[in-house]
């Protein structure tokens, strides 16, 4: 997929490889960033039928970002784009990272230095991330600077598209003891593209999600009580004899291979969380826990049904 600066549109371009899922629907740059930067969406990874997870990359072409001096002293310039991405109905959305490549030449040798950082957010979620050389650039060399979230943090599941701006900074510094002509490309890459904003994708079909488990948990009494647990969203059931129970606040992790919430069922309640051990069949286990007294609690573990 390229955007068509002229025409301002998104042309398809088939391939062997399947097209990306995620669109762009808007991008821009700054001033600092030189003349208009073009970009286009790829895949880097096909779905993994095991984990529902498939890669995608957004890689941007700067033409003139750069930043020069013959003076003594500090400049900077700093680049700033946003691209709004439509992340498909069905998918969750992971962002990894962004990182910006090029070259330097920073002379005289260990006097004149470079430095760069680049600065990441998804918006409006606040998810961040910020990497720099750890030591100044001088000579000559290659830039690859990568600043990569740490955390899993993982967009839910929708049954529509989900729009977020991936917002990024990046700003480059020279300082010179001496005149001397001195200058930093994020123009000159080595990889096919000067920026990119790596994400991963994988689909909503959870081992947790819409489908019946046989469990069984542990009572207050002791006894061992059979129940049929179903989980939709964040909302859920479990239907003992005699008794209907609810979940709510259910929250998915590890790629929705592990669940928690709260549970509340007649004058009781408190919170649960369950594992899954076994993808073929289901087998999770699990514990509960009372609101009213966290160290009264007991197993639950169950499968599918």
């Amino acid at each position: 997929m390229k955007w068509n600066q002229t025409l301002g549109l998104l042309i398809f371009v088939t391939g062997a490889a399947q097209a990306a899922e995620v669109q762009v629907n808007a991008f821009s740059s700054n001033g600092g960033c030189g003349t208009s930067p073009s970009f286009d969406v790829v895949e880097t990874s096909a779905l993994n039928p095991k984990t529902n997870t498939k890669g995608e990359s957004l890689r941007v072409f700067f033409n003139d970002f750069f930043l020069s001096t013959t003076y003594a002293g500090t400049v900077n310039k700093n680049c700033v784009l946003d691209a709004q991405v439509k992340i498909p109905a069905g998918y969750r959305f992971r962002p990894v990272s962004a990182a910006a490549e090029g070259s330097y030449n920073l002379q005289p040798q260990g006097q004149s230095q470079g430095f760069i950082r680049v600065s990441y957010e998804v918006q409006p979620n606040g998810w961040s991330a910020e990497a720099a050389n750890q030591t100044p650039f001088t000579g000559q060399g290659d830039i690859n600077c990568i600043a990569k979230l740490d955390e899993e943090l993982v967009l839910g599941c929708s049954t529509e598209d989900t729009l977020v701006n991936l917002h990024t900074n990046i700003d480059l510094s020279i300082q010179q003891n001496s005149s001397s002509f001195s200058q930093m490309d994020i123009d000159a890459s080595r990889q096919n593209h000067d920026l990119s904003w790596k994400w991963e994708l994988f689909s909503c079909s959870i081992p947790f999600e819409d489908r019946d488990f046989k469990t069984t948990y542990v009572a207050y009494s002791g006894q061992s009580i059979p129940a049929t647990v179903h989980f939709s969203g964040s909302q859920g059931t479990f239907v003992a004899s005699g008794l209907n129970g609810q979940f709510t606040e259910v929250r998915y992790s590890n790629r929705g291979r592990s669940v928690q919430g709260k549970w509340s069922a007649g004058n009781s309640g408190g919170t649960f969380t369950f594992s899954l051990i076994n993808d073929s069949t289901g087998e999770f286990q699990g514990t509960w826990r009372d609101a009213k007294n966290p160290n009264q609690g007991g197993a639950w573990n169950g499968r599918y049904q």
